[in-house]
Order: C-alpha cells, then structure tokens, then sequence
C-alpha cells in the first residue's frame, strides 16, 4: 500500500489561544500547582508554563529543590518586577514602566528568559543611542514615562537597529549600563535611601554582621542532612547557588523571625564567599600562594599577640614612653621550627627596628618569661635566635616615634603617605 502524502497545516492561532487559555486560567487560579513567594507577595502559576519559559526554573525543578506544597522564594528581585515577567512568560508581550528596565533585564539574565534578555538589551542600545544624539530636553517630552513594546518600534531607528547588530560593543555597553544601574537601585532599596545620584559616592551594603546569624546559615549549610550546599565552581546566581540561597532563607527565617530577608540573604552571600574562596585556594596553581597568604596571617596574628603582652608588663615612665605608638610591624616574626627534634619558636627580629627599642624587647619578654600567669596560660617552648626578618620598614610612620623606633637608613618619608603613591609606578 502506498504510503499517503502528509499535510502540514501550521495554526499560529492556536499558539496565541493556548498561551491566552493558560493565562486566564493563572488568573483565576485554575489547576496551578505552585507558587513562587518575592518578598510578602505570592504567585500562583503553573510550574510546567515556568519550565518551559525560564533555563532558572527548569533546573531549579529538574533537581528537585521544592517540597510539597510547592512554594518557591525568588531572592535576587523584587515583587513588581517578578510581576511584569511573570506577564510576559503568560502573554508573549511586555509592559514596563522605562525606570525599572534595568531591574527586569537583570532578572530576566537570572533567571534565563534570554529572549527577553536580547530584546531589553537592543531596545536600551537603540535608546541611548536616541538619547545620545538628541537633546535631552525634547527628548524627556517625546518619550513617555511607560511604554509598550509593541509599540515600541516607532522609538527605534532601523539604521540604529542594523549598527547594534553588527556591532557587539554596543551591545555590551548597553548591558553594563544596564546592571550598574540595576545595582545602585538594589543598593538604594536595601539601605532604605533615595536614589544616589551618578556622581555622589555609594555607600557599602552592609553584609551580615551578626555572628549568630552568620553561625546558623554556617551549620545549616554544612548539615549532613542537607543535600543543598554551594558549589565555588559556580556564580552566585547560578541556579545551582540560587536554589541553595533560597532553601537557606527559608530555613533560617522559619527558625528567626527578627531578622529582615536582606540580613539574612546577606548572610547566605557571605558564606557563599567563603566557599569561593576556598575552592579558589584549592586550585593548584594557586597552590603556593595560598600557602604563603596563611603563613604571613600566622605570622601578623602572633606579632600583634606579641605586642598586646608586651604592653602589659610596662613599669617605668620612660618605658611606657619609648614604647608609645609602636605598631606590631616592629615586633618579631616567630616561624615555627626544631632544634634537636624539639619544637622551638624561631625568633627573627625586623632589620629595621632601632636597638634602643629592641633593648626594651628583650627586657620585656624576660619578664613575661618569668611571670607565672603568663606561662600558665601560653604553651612553653623554647625559643632560638635567627637572622634578620625580610619584611621591609613601614612605609608611613609617625616622624616623631620614628626616630626612637627605627634605625635611621630605614626611617619611612615624613610626609607619611608620599611612598605609597609611587610604590605601584613603573618607572
């Protein structure tokens, strides 16, 4: 039997009338079977339609981070902006006001949506580019304060559409306005200020500062009960680390109430850091460096130990006033070492440290020795003279202490900082 001829009919209609069915059906929440909580306000919506519409929400379901009931917190946006998205994955167009542009396209990169990614990207070239070559006053007239993508087209010069892609710079100008204008707005919401204008300084967020919070999101993380933890090969807004950062919230809300979303994201983002770092260090080429980074750690934490017990056996005035404005720099560096297969300190004392100062080290450190509470709360060992430490002078030194504290050849400037200016020139 013959094989018959196969038709193909394409119904574009049917696309826009199952896209419009789904939304109707989200809006009166019909057969939705997960919501995705921004902030204090919830979404239901259809987890399938999410999957489909975002590279964020197929991996965050694919490896199963939710539970039943199925509740998703997004972290990294807000909930008026998580809203227009969410309209755009259920209607295929996009309203948005132009002052929150930037916030939807870095949510957008986030979470994956990268059609909508390369169309916020062209229209904000194609913009600037407007702008650039306008006056700035009837401009601000033309252009109104929301527009309509589809509407859009109007506003954007064909010639200008062309050059943008052709030429990628502009492009990637384009996005890097975009995100630096999304941060400072993230910083502003979550310092609680107004918009900080281009050329004033931006203040630091602040990061989590509590130490028990910080201890909790620690043990949380590392439980062997957790399946979900960090990964440092990764960003933080992968959606690997994104998951994770949500699952984390989540958790360390429900067990502490008093702590706002921003402290505890925070929080997460700080230890995030530490288990970058730490996968960062672990890398072989970075081998020999990280060990050298720890021993100076070691060795700067033992001269200021050093210098803090040395101050608490001053006696005399003149001590106390040689010993004034002394900086752990101009004690000892203590390398650990043996000597006949015992463990000793290996004392060496900075070249540059004058001898009348060294003279009240050595006065001050036999009277440690000799004390009793001293000895009972640091373990004895004994210690071996070496040669003189490589570390150079400080490069900015009260002129005053200087010339009781370092030997004049090493003395810094005493303009105090006027080295620092030129230590990074090449000349």
């Amino acid at each position: 039997m013959a094989s018959s001829r196969v038709i193909n009919i394409p119904f574009r209609e049917q696309e826009r009338r199952l896209l419009s069915q789904l939304n109707r059906m989200r809006e009166q929440d019909q057969l939705c079977d997960m919501t995705v909580r921004v902030g204090t306000r919830e979404f239901r919506c259809h987890q399938a339609v999410l999957a489909a519409s975002s590279g964020h929400f197929l991996s965050v379901f694919v490896q199963g981070m939710l539970s039943f009931p199925k509740i998703l917190d997004l972290t990294f946006t807000s909930a008026d902006v998580f809203s227009i998205i969410l309209d755009f994955i259920y209607t295929a167009s996009l309203k948005c006001p132009a002052d929150v542009l930037s916030q939807v396209l870095q949510a957008a990169k986030v979470l994956e949506i990268h059609t909508l990614v390369d169309h916020l990207l062209l229209f904000s070239a194609a913009h600037d580019g407007v702008n650039e070559t306008s006056n700035r006053e009837s401009a601000q007239s033309t252009y109104p304060h929301d527009w309509d993508y589809e509407n859009s087209e109007e506003f954007r010069p064909q010639s200008e559409v062309a050059r943008l892609q052709y030429d990628p710079m502009a492009t990637q100008i384009a996005e890097l306005r975009s995100e630096v204008a999304f941060l400072r707005q993230q910083l502003n919401t979550a310092i609680g200020e107004e918009p900080v204008s281009v050329h004033s300084p931006a203040k630091r967020l602040k990061r989590g500062n509590s130490s028990l919070l910080s201890g909790t999101v620690r043990r949380l993380h590392n439980a062997d009960t957790n399946p979900r933890k960090y990964r440092g090969d990764l960003g933080l807004n992968s959606p690997h680390n994104e998951a994770v950062t949500t699952f984390l919230m989540r958790e360390v809300a429900a067990a502490s109430e008093h702590h706002p979303q921003t402290v505890i994201r925070a929080a997460c983002v700080t230890y995030y850091e530490t288990v970058r770092r730490r996968f960062v260090d672990e890398q072989p080429e970075n081998t020999e460096k990280t060990k050298k980074q720890k021993s100076e750690k070691r060795l700067r934490s033992r001269r200021k130990r050093l210098l803090e017990c040395r101050e608490g056996v001053l006696q005399s005035e003149e001590e106390r006033w040689l010993w004034t404005g002394v900086t752990p720099d101009l004690m000892s560096d203590e390398d650990d070492s043996e000597s006949d297969g015992i463990p000793v300190w290996l004392v060496r004392p900075p070249a540059f440290r004058s001898d009348k100062l060294s003279s009240l080290c050595g006065v001050l450190q036999s009277r440690l020795d000799a004390d009793k509470r001293f000895r009972s709360s640091h373990t004895p060992r004994k210690t071996e003279p070496g040669v003189f430490s490589e570390r150079l002078p400080p490069k900015s030194y009260d002129p005053e202490r200087a010339t009781q504290h370092i030997r004049p050849e090493h003395a810094p400037n005493k303009l105090g900082f006027i080295d620092d200016v030129f230590t990074d020139l090449d000349l």
